[in-house]
């Protein structure tokens, strides 16, 4: 006899926003709201709606893949409080750190191999009663966070504000102007991807319209600006520059 199985991926970074109280659908939708805000990402409401909806105590088995970053542990920590009596069983991606060449403070399944994912087949394990209510518990605690961010520390998780990385982003650019999308990969980098792209735009857009940035247009193709209008992405103009797309603009800092 063949198997079966259904995959559910989380729709959302936790990493990002006031997290949801409950799982009802006014805590999720402004949930949502919020890191669409944040990160620029769009329709997360009906995904999100549908994991925390899904039957997993009808299932024989329900298997959590899931890193030490703070996405998927936190991830982890929800299904055990979503779900207490689903046959819950979990695979800890960080089991893998020692065979990457490179990695951030966190470790998550997207940054694994299929070789390292073959492997972590064979360390499926249960998670036993204790384990799942201390996790539960865990998330019941974080559920309440109103931070805009959550980032790896040395504790865990740590909580920090909505421009902790404002700094950062300011000194990479320097005085003369680089492109935009650079500036945002050497952050990334230097900061372990703690967040995303789409964060780092936002924050680059609120800088220069607090007046610590300063952007000028970059001279790009018309095929790329076919496929910025054409990806539907809203033109936002600070000091007569169009800045909705990373490509488009170079930015300084302004000393």
């Amino acid at each position: 006899m063949g198997s079966t199985a259904d995959v559910a991926v989380f729709p959302c970074a936790l990493r990002y926003g006031a997290l949801f109280r409950d799982f009802g659908d006014e805590s999720l939708r402004r949930y949502a709201g919020e890191v669409e805000r944040l990160t620029g990402g769009c329709g997360l409401f009906g995904p999100l709606r549908a994991f925390v909806g899904m039957d997993f105590g009808a299932c024989d088995r329900v298997v959590v893949w899931h890193g030490d970053d703070v996405d998927e542990r936190l991830m982890y920590y929800m299904v055990c409080a979503l779900a207490p009596a689903a046959p819950l069983f979990e695979v800890d991606v960080a089991a893998v750190r020692p065979m990457l060449k490179h990695c951030g403070r966190g470790v998550s399944l997207s940054i694994c191999s299929v070789e390292n994912v073959e492997w972590l087949y064979g360390r499926i394990v249960p998670v036993d009663g204790p384990r799942m209510e201390a996790a539960a518990a865990a998330w019941n605690r974080w559920r309440c966070s109103d931070a805009a961010l959550r980032i790896v520390s040395d504790d865990g998780i740590a909580e920090v504000a909505e421009d902790f990385f404002d700094g950062a982003v300011v000194a990479t650019c320097g005085a003369e102007y680089r492109k935009a999308v650079r500036v945002v990969g050497d952050v990334l980098c230097a900061t372990d991807f703690a967040v995303g792209g789409g964060f780092l735009q936002r924050r680059i857009v609120a800088l220069l319209r607090a007046g610590r940035l300063s952007a000028r247009a970059e001279d790009v193709s018309e095929r790329m600006r076919r496929a910025i209008a054409a990806a539907g992405i809203v033109p936002v103009t600070v000091g007569g520059v169009d800045v909705s797309a990373l490509p488009l603009f170079s930015i300084a800092a302004v000393r």
